[in-house]
């Protein structure tokens, strides 16, 4: 099943212009590709841990999802809402990611810095760095082209400040 879901999560950020390394990092470390995964603390649900505000009011031009807990339509609210954070901050994943974990309010609040969170920049380097169970192989820029918005240079020099 999660073979699946990891093809899958591939397949969706490809439609929705996400790095399909970075968002399937982005799953694992949220979710651990545990559909039915709930967080206690924040109420967040499913894949991309989505919570109940952010899921009825995502902003950004991202359709809302009615249902959490499915696999395919959090999938998708996930990449649709990370492609609108990798919008917003121009193409920075760092921060595209640091706003999908703490809030783009919180990026913006910043600066449009990574917020000085242990959990966020702990957060950021695990997908990042492409540490953990799969060790995705995260791309160098110059293979991303230019549709995809991919890493810059600039990012890359941050996240390797990070690590």
């Amino acid at each position: 099943m999660s073979q699946q879901l990891r093809m899958q999560a591939r397949s969706i950020a490809e439609r929705y212009g996400v790095d399909p390394n970075i968002f399937e990092k982005m799953i694992e470390v949220e979710s651990n590709f545990n559909p039915k995964a709930k967080n206690k603390k924040s109420g967040a649900l499913g894949l991309g841990q989505i919570t109940k505000p952010t899921g009825i009011q995502p902003g950004y031009g991202v359709k809302p999802i009615d249902d959490r807990l499915d696999p395919v339509e959090n999938l998708r609210f996930s990449a649709q809402y990370l492609k609108a954070m990798v919008d917003e901050f121009e193409g920075d994943y760092s921060l595209a990611l640091a706003a999908y974990n703490a809030g783009p309010s919180k990026v913006k609040g910043a600066g449009n810095k990574v917020p000085d969170y242990p959990n966020t920049k702990n957060y950021i380097r695990k997908i990042m760095s492409g540490g953990g169970a799969s060790n995705v192989p995260l791309p160098r820029p110059s293979q991303l082209g230019s549709g995809g918005g991919g890493i810059t240079s600039a990012t890359q020099n941050q996240i390797n400040r990070m690590v």
